[in-house]
């Protein structure tokens, strides 16, 4: 029973810290938790447990680091691949060796070996604490990225170095040829284990498929259970099962690419899962670290052969000179200005010309200067779990029978390495950032509510099928008005006259392709003709008040089969409609791939508007097509299917629930205040009695 309610005790510790971070915004919710799991450590009548390295690892960091490979961003990993590398292999070895060596120097009772072990474990940042520490510190994109990617990678290396030093100092020998292909095959052997089981897991769950075996719970068991036994048969390999659960996870990442109802629910069931589990196994995990710092302190600080206050300044200064080494290698590696490199751009998939330009990439850091973005990294390179897993797990004795030189002290010191790592990044880092103005602020506010909108419509549209397709689509089109509505409260007035240029533009681009298309015979004269008058119809407006918006370009496009004018002969739009829609979406690609090319460029507010625009435009068109292809069913069965107003109430109260988890994922991410996170779900509570009225009156 003691265990059972030392358990409760932590949760109810996660919650409190919450409770905490709601009212004491300035402190990270890993820096409460950790005092909370001090002031649990004190009470005498909570279980006090043996840290067991092998347990926390498959138990904690094996499902949040799955969990972490499949909330990673794909993309922006594959693009910073390379300075990911150079943090997570090379920076490791890099502060391996220097590290090791300043302590050796620093403190010539640790044992150079020993050094290089204290330095190795503190080699890695965590990516438990990283990903907290960014959902609490607005750290630019691609900074952030570039941290996560490394967290989930650099484990590896981290721990292999370790085991070299361990292994040197208790038997006294070393090779670095063998070092050096036992870290080659601990990587790879875990990366191909990885692949392997989540491979042989795919074949189980489509084989269970075939014995029509749907069922959502068994199918969330089965993911619950993937990462502790891809661990554990990676570790039983002897190759890293950090590795291996990290590529299982990111795999699994692409299994939402699936659009079918079935794959549709288990999916956004498995994210509120897995949100549940891993919020309660963060909190454990900072929880555990702060409950092992009082039987850590004690073993140094009340021992007459050490000073402490000498002791405090060995933690201060292998933190300042861990981040030291840590911000030159960013200085003149990944921070380092980028150059041009060229690209080939095919800026139409049904032309075969290719065009090579010179682009420039997009600093890591956006606007921040070369300094500020090595300083950021340097300090947002936060140490926890994995260190300190590493740490404890030093043998008590060498082989010769001596017992460790300096454990304790090892210990003690990485213990205030992680607190002081935490410390710096929680309080120091924000003043490096650049903080919102109360204007800047609203802004980003609504940019948060509109991102959580166009989430709601992703899982609506993954959530379709033949049988609620009307009923979607309906859902969906009340959507994005309120999109729109946010986009034009989030749009500046000294961005429009830079709009409305930029418009003229790409109305030239549309004209001139068309023309191209006519006279190269790709498309008919009368489309073309059609597609022109309708360019020049939106051109008119944009000259005249710059309120265009996409709601007003939907319903252009769903006028497109109104008569000609201006001596154009008419014509029969339901004859040529797909040679139309054919061209709208060829004008469509074409412009999306020169505005893609003008971002690369040149990153405006008004260039992104016009970006986003054009993708819904597109999607707008597709969708028309599936609504198309609905009647025509309907007309050819000559049977009206009935609408249960059921059917769709249940549509619309899943994206209010959509949106309510939108909403609290953005606040917990600190993106959107509490009062604008109330104020919305007021707001989604009015719309809910909004339709519940309408049914009662429906019925009467």
């Amino acid at each position: 029973m003691e265990i059972f309610y030392c358990v409760l005790l932590m949760l109810g510790a996660i919650l409190v810290s919450n409770l905490i971070n709601r009212f004491i915004p300035s402190f990270s919710i890993p820096i409460i938790q950790i005092l909370l799991g001090v002031v649990l450590s004190l009470i005498p009548s909570v279980y006090h447990f043996e840290f067991d390295t092998e347990l926390f690892m498959i138990l904690f960091l094996a499902p949040l680091l799955f969990f972490d490979g499949m909330q990673s961003d794909k993309k922006s990993l594959w693009d910073l691949k390379k300075p990911i590398v150079m943090l997570a292999l090379g920076l490791v070895f890099f502060t391996v060796a220097v590290l090791g060596v300043l302590i050796n120097a620093m403190i010539p009772a640790i044992p150079l070996a020993a050094a290089f072990a204290l330095a190795a474990a503190l080699a890695p940042t965590d990516a438990v604490a990283v990903s907290s520490l960014g959902k609490r510190i607005r750290i630019p994109e691609g900074i952030k990225h570039l941290m996560e990617g490394e967290a989930l990678i650099n484990d590896a290396s981290g721990v292999v170095s370790f085991q070299f030093a361990v292994a040197a100092m208790v038997t006294g020998t070393f090779s670095l040829i063998e070092a050096g292909s036992r870290f080659l095959i601990i990587a790879l052997g875990g990366v191909a284990v990885g692949i392997a089981m989540t491979a042989l897991k795919y074949l189980f769950v489509k084989w269970v498929r075939t014995l029509g075996m749907e069922n959502v719970t068994f199918h969330l068991l089965i993911g619950i259970l993937t990462p502790f036994i891809i661990y554990m048969a990676a570790e039983e390999c002897r190759v890293s099962g950090i590795l291996a659960v990290v590529i299982s996870g990111v795999i699994h990442s692409f299994e939402g690419r699936r659009l079918n109802p079935e794959t549709a629910t288990l999916n956004i069931a498995s994210k509120s899962v897995w949100s549940t589990l891993t919020f309660a196994l963060n909190g454990i995990v900072f929880l555990i670290l702060g409950m092992q710092l009082p039987h850590i302190i004690n073993t140094i600080w009340y021992n007459v052969s050490v000073s402490n206050l000498k002791t405090i300044g060995f933690i201060l200064v292998i933190t300042a000179a861990m981040m030291a080494i840590r911000f030159l290698w960013s200085y003149f590696t990944v921070a380092a200005p980028k150059q041009k490199r060229f690209k080939r751009i095919e800026f139409n998939k049904r032309r075969p010309q290719l065009r090579q330009l010179a682009v420039s990439e997009k600093p890591l850091g956006g606007e921040l200067s070369r300094i500020k973005t090595s300083l950021i990294i340097s300090m947002s390179g936060v140490r926890g779990s994995v260190t300190l897993a590493s740490i404890l797990s030093l043998p008590l004795v060498l082989s010769s029978g001596k017992v460790f030189p300096e454990r304790d002290l090892i210990i003690f010191i990485a213990a205030g390495v992680i607190l002081c790592s935490l410390v710096v990044a929680n309080f120091v880092m924000p003043l490096l950032l650049k903080q919102d103005s109360k204007e800047d602020k609203g802004t980003e506010e609504r940019a948060a509510c509109l991102e959580i909108i166009q989430n709601v419509i992703k899982q609506i549209n993954e959530l379709t099928n033949d049988e609620n397709r009307f009923q979607a689509a309906r859902v969906t089109r009340n959507l994005l008005m309120r999109a729109e509505e946010l986009r034009s409260k989030n749009y500046k007035k000294s961005n429009q006259k830079e709009e409305r240029e930029l418009r003229k533009e790409v109305f030239s681009w549309e004209e001139a392709y068309t023309k191209s298309l006519l006279h190269n015979k790709t498309i008919d004269e009368t489309t073309a003709l059609q597609y022109l008058e309708l360019l020049n119809k939106i051109c008119r407006k944009n000259e005249k008040k710059l309120k265009f918006s996409y709601i007003k370009m939907s319903r252009i496009i769903k006028g497109l089969g109104s008569r000609r004018k201006q001596g154009i002969v008419a014509v029969n739009y339901d004859i040529n409609r797909g040679q139309m829609e054919t061209l709208r979406r060829m004008n469509n690609e074409y412009v999306l791939e020169r505005l893609y090319e003008r971002k690369e460029k040149d990153d405006t507010i008004a260039l992104n508007k016009l970006i986003s625009e054009y993708e819904r435009l597109e999607a707008l068109v597709a969708a028309r097509k599936r609504t198309d292809d609905y009647h025509q069913s309907i007309e050819n069965t000559e049977t009206v299917p009935t609408t249960s107003i059921n059917d769709m109430e249940d549509l619309v109260h899943l994206s209010f629930q959509l949106e309510r988890d939108g909403i609290q994922g953005m606040f917990e991410q600190g993106r959107i205040s509490w009062e604008t996170a109330r104020k919305m779900r007021s707001d989604i509570a009015l719309m809910e009695l909004q339709l519940q009225q309408s049914s009662e009156a429906a019925v009467f």
